[in-house]
Order: structure tokens, then sequence, then C-alpha cells
């Protein structure tokens, strides 16, 4: 099997990581070496080979990643609107968050400036990332066309020395289509309850006001960033 770089995913919570990584684990098996910084347990990096980090030194006085030429990046993200409401559910999910309007108004700016200061290093900063190899996974990409961003992606992990085995690839994305599971733990159990990716419109909190924050978003982050804007979606 191709070997993999020393990859670290830069991925903003709920921008599709572990659907991406379920897929790379399963094309490359055993030769893929999974870390999670934000898990203590799993501090000890030096033999991983691909390493995720939500990069939370952004939003909590601590050091973020510093960018260096000696790893390449594989950077996930999503709208922010789409990515702090999933977040905000995953919270509530594991008892961290309240669920309840004052939560939600409480997290809603704090979430959108973290999301800020994410894409902002990992996306925007040209002069940060100059000589530093990267690649970019879109939220809305993964799950539009799953197996050519996936095929990008391996791709981008193997330094393109090796052909893409497609029958291994076609399986690998196989297992992880036609529903997902929006917890590790339904994934864990075999769950796969959702069928379709959510309009956030659905959600419970949603309110005119979030347009308003998209608008202040639009011309520095969404048009750069290629992100639809949810008016462009309806």
């Amino acid at each position: 099997m191709p070997r993999l770089l020393h990859t670290v995913n830069p991925c903003f919570p709920r921008s599709g990581h572990r659907f991406l990584r379920s897929i790379c684990q399963a094309y490359f098996g055993k030769d893929m070496k999974f870390k999670s910084m934000h898990m203590v347990k799993d501090r000890g990096i030096e033999d991983a080979n691909y390493i995720k980090d939500h990069d939370f030194g952004l939003c909590n006085d601590t050091p973020d990643r510093a960018v260096t030429p000696e790893a390449q990046y594989l950077i996930q993200y999503r709208h922010p609107l789409e990515s702090v409401q999933s977040y905000f559910e995953f919270r509530v999910h594991h008892g961290h968050n309240e669920d309840s309007a004052e939560s939600w108004a409480e997290f809603l700016p704090w979430g959108v400036e973290y999301w800020k200061a994410f894409v902002g290093k990992w996306c925007l900063d040209a002069e940060r990332l100059q000589g530093v190899r990267c690649h970019v996974v879109r939220y809305g990409d993964l799950y539009a066309d799953t197996m050519g961003s996936v095929e990008s992606a391996v791709t981008f992990l193997t330094g393109a020395q090796e052909d893409i085995d497609r029958a291994r690839l076609e399986t690998a994305v196989g297992r992880f289509t036609g529903g997902f599971a929006r917890y590790a733990q339904e994934q864990s159990e075999g769950a796969r309850p959702v069928k379709r990716a959510r309009d956030i419109r659905d959600f419970r909190y949603f309110d005119d006001s979030l347009y308003d924050i998209e608008d202040s978003l639009a011309e520095d982050y969404l048009a750069p960033l290629g992100l639809t804007r949810l008016t462009e979606a309806a």
C-alpha cells in the first residue's frame, strides 16, 4: 500500500473529519497511523502520520499549532453557521452545554469567532502558508462528491507517489456512504441513522439574525472560501 506522508489534519469541529478519516483508514489499513491532538491519551504522536487537530489554541488562550514545512496539512472546514450549529448540538449531546435558546445565544458568537480564526489561519493567510503543502476538503464537496474528494485527498496524503487502487477506494467509500452516523458512538455501534445533510434552517434555534451574521462574513470569508450562502442554497 502507498506510504502516507506526515500529515496534520487541521479541521474545524463538525466539518467531516471522521467521515473522511474513516474512508482513508479503510483504504490505507495499517499503513495509516492516526492520532488526535485534542485527546489527552493520544499525546504521543511521534509515530503518527495522520494527526487530527482542531487547533483549539485559537480560542482558548493557549499556543496554537505552528505551521511548518516539515509537515503537510489536510484542511477541512464548512459553512460557519452549519458547523457552529452542529458543534453546539454535539456539545449538548455530550452534556457540555444546556439545550436552550440562552445557551445557544451565548455559544454562537464564540463559535463564529473561533471559525473566523481557524479559516483565517489555515485558508486565508497566504503569507503564513507560503511554501507549505496544503490541501483543502470542504464539507459540501465531500458530501456531494465523496469519491472525487477522497481520491484527491488520498493523492495528497501519498504525495502522488503511488497510483490509486480504484477498486480498493470504491470499496472504502462504499462502506461509509448511503447513510452516516452523526456521533462516534453511533458509528462504533454500526448505526447509520442519518441519510442526508441537514439544512441549518431546520435547526430549532434558527432565526433571521443568522442571515445578518452571514452577511457580515460574505465578502471577507464566504466568497474567498467558495462557500454558498444560505439564501443561494434555498
